[in-house]
């Protein structure tokens, strides 16, 4: 059980009531100064006491001790510990994996998430991206690339495997792709096309080059899609994408 779940219950809430000015809260585990703290999920245990074992090696780092799988608590476990950067490994390429990602940023918009994932699938790891993570590393990634991919999304700065570099200049991916006859019942076919794009993890600038259009006019698209459609995030779009089948995912395996 959760040392948070631990503190919460009635019987420990009710000896801090009874005169001790300590805030239960104040027992979990600190952040100590400088630390970049890091949540570890994943189906499988053992993934998961692995990669904390070689973060532990990095001073630089403080592993949060819960016990976290991709199952439909994750989100609200973020948000109430709310580590520096999520490391979640992937065993599949489902769409499942997908959907947990924007259901964690639905809940915690500004996460920083780093995947590691088995996939060199160019249109899996867009549509991951897509999604708002920031990081994704193969699972053949040194233990120095993992270091680095957790410093480097810490920073808000985006970090893919090196070995990914090249699959993902695919022209297949490119926004515009695939796109005749997609419905366009609330939006313009521009506005399907930036969406895609989004979908597929392009940032604001490479929409810009893709398109042919200024980064200012991407940000108008992106402001009439939130307006039109009622959302508020970047993972809201990408959710409205996979369910209209704009998202360009169709590589996927599922």
């Amino acid at each position: 059980m959760l040392l948070a779940a631990v503190l919460e219950a009635p019987e420990v809430q009710r000896v801090f009531r009874k005169g001790s000015r300590t805030n239960p809260q104040d027992l979990l585990p600190g952040k100590e100064m400088g630390k970049i703290q890091v949540l570890v999920a994943s189906d499988y245990p053992m993934v998961r006491s692995g990669l904390r074992q070689l973060l532990k090696v990095d001073e630089a780092f403080e592993v949060l001790l819960a016990e976290a799988d991709l199952g439909k608590g994750l989100p609200r476990l973020c948000q109430r510990l709310a580590p520096d950067v999520l490391l979640m490994a992937f065993a599949t390429t489902s769409s499942s994996s997908l959907r947990v990602l924007v259901n964690v940023l639905a809940v915690v918009p500004h996460a920083r998430i780093i995947i590691v994932g088995a996939s060199e699938s160019a249109t899996f790891v867009r549509a991951v991206l897509g999604t708002g993570v920031m990081g994704y590393i193969l699972k053949a990634a040194t233990q120095s690339e993992l270091f680095q991919a957790v410093k480097h999304v810490h920073r808000a700065r985006r970090f893919i495997d090196p070995r990914l570099e090249q699959s993902l200049s695919d022209p297949s991916l490119s926004p515009t792709a695939g796109l005749k006859g997609q419905p366009a019942k609330r939006l313009s076919r521009r506005e399907i096309e930036v969406l895609r794009a989004i979908s597929l993890g392009f940032t604001t600038n490479e929409i810009s080059k893709e398109l042919d259009l200024s980064q200012k006019t991407v940000q108008t698209y992106r402001e009439r899609m939130y307006k039109k459609l009622g959302l508020r995030t970047r993972a809201d779009l990408v959710h409205y994408a996979l369910a209209h089948g704009l998202a360009g995912w169709d590589k996927l395996v599922s």
